[in-house]
């Protein structure tokens, strides 16, 4: 088999898995695979074919450098559902039953740090970028969005329920930190909105890859 083989498979695998995960999101059941069952890595420079590096497939550097920014963006879908499968799995899991709260506190303040530390390592934020000439690449940046502020919800969402009625006899400390992952909650729910114009053109949903995931979080 070929590099360029491999990475046409390599590349075909991770969608399906990441359209199984968004799946999973969507209805509500476990996910099928786990990322420890997993061999195939990615890259957004592993993406591209050696045709497409040589320039056998772009005419200009211009094409070039688009068709980077697609494997960029489809890569931080990839990533992000592989995140969301390791909320669900942490979180919502029947096992999660037999865990303590304080555990369940640890384990959301840790999967949130990691969902921040990945916002923090883009290049570019989330949202229309005037200098963009492509509606498209706005679409697809503002539903990778939705999808990063939609994971950050799956997180601190267990402790936007009245916990002081479900759990008695919580300490002060404990009660913060459920009030401070709520608060994450609902200013995410706000991100999301944020991300879009006051009056938002039908086609900047519409119009990219991921509309179908886009809309689903504005659902």
């Amino acid at each position: 088999m070929t590099e360029s083989q491999m990475k046409l498979r390599s590349g075909l695998w991770a969608s399906v898995l990441s359209l199984e995960r968004t799946v999973a999101i969507v209805t509500g059941r476990p996910s099928m695979v786990r990322d420890r069952d997993c061999t195939a890595t990615l890259s957004p420079d592993g993406l591209m074919t050696p045709d497409m590096h040589h320039g056998r497939v772009s005419t200009s550097h211009a094409a070039s450098a688009q068709t980077m920014s697609d494997c960029t963006t489809f890569l931080q879908y990839v990533e992000l559902s592989s995140l969301a499968d390791l909320v669900l799995a942490a979180l919502y899991s029947a096992h999660v039953r037999h865990r303590k709260w304080s555990e369940l506190q640890a384990t959301i303040r840790e999967l949130d740090r990691k969902a921040c530390d990945w916002n923090t390592s883009l290049s570019r934020p989330f949202g229309t970028d005037p200098s963009c000439q492509r509606p498209e690449q706005d679409s697809a940046r503002i539903a990778i969005g939705m999808f990063f502020y939609s994971v950050r919800i799956l997180v601190n969402r267990p402790c936007l329920c009245r916990l002081d009625r479900r759990i008695e006899h919580q300490s002060e400390s404990s009660g913060l930190i459920n009030a401070a992952a709520a608060d994450r909650c609902v200013n995410s729910a706000r991100s999301i909105l944020g991300l879009l114009d006051d009056k938002p053109s039908p086609a900047i949903i519409y119009h990219g890859p991921f509309w179908w995931m886009g809309f689903h979080h504005l659902k």
